[in-house]
């Protein structure tokens, strides 16, 4: 299966398997990858590791019912596939575009959390090391696409995107079906990066 073939199954299902298939697709991507995608093909690499050990942790604290919920609420289906073909045929301006609308969508995601039930606050405490990795993948991913952007700036625009993973009015599940989205960004921005690379 290449990569995008395993993307679209990561992001269209997201669970442990579907992203472990993930990231057996960019190690093979990344040993005939020439240099210049090198880097954007390791921050997508990494962060399939992180989604994974998050959506794995998840698994682990949650009832299946549960689980297949929040799993629900990240599938991007058949309109989201579409999107994410455009996404990856489209080289030009594509991080920029990503970068600048993520805030947006991410603001729209989280006005569609009203029919979302709570669960136990002990998962906080992955929503948190989540963004810790989130933070590291999306300030990599900023310095790829927007290298002169002022250090101030990107910090302020990645802790925005981050701040929902520490909000406590909002409940568990809203918190990490938004970790896993800002799971499923970051994955879409290192491969729109390589495109732009290739």
């Amino acid at each position: 299966m290449d990569v995008t073939e395993s993307v679209m199954a990561a992001l269209s299902k997201p669970s442990p398997a579907t992203l472990f298939a993930l990231g057996a697709s960019l190690r093979e991507r990344r040993a005939a990858a020439p240099a210049a995608e090198q880097p954007a093909l390791s921050v997508a690499q990494d962060t399939a590791a992180s989604f994974y050990g998050f959506l794995s942790d998840v698994q682990a604290k949650t009832t299946a019912e549960e689980y297949n919920k929040m799993a629900s609420l990240l599938d991007l289906g058949s309109v989201g596939t579409v999107a994410l073909q455009n996404l990856l045929a489209e080289r030009e301006h594509v991080l920029r575009r990503l970068l600048m609308g993520g805030l947006s969508e991410s603001l729209m995601l989280m006005g569609s959390f009203q029919y979302v039930k709570a669960w136990e606050r002990e998962i906080q405490a992955l929503h948190e090391q989540a963004a810790w990795r989130l933070y590291d993948a999306l300030w990599e991913l900023s310095l790829l696409g927007q290298p002169d952007l002022a250090a101030a700036e990107r910090r302020q625009a990645i802790e925005a995107l981050l701040s929902p993973c520490f909000d406590a009015s909002l409940k568990s599940t809203e918190k990490t079906v938004y970790v896993g989205w800002l799971f499923q960004f970051a994955l879409l921005t290192a491969l729109s990066c390589c495109q732009s690379a290739g």
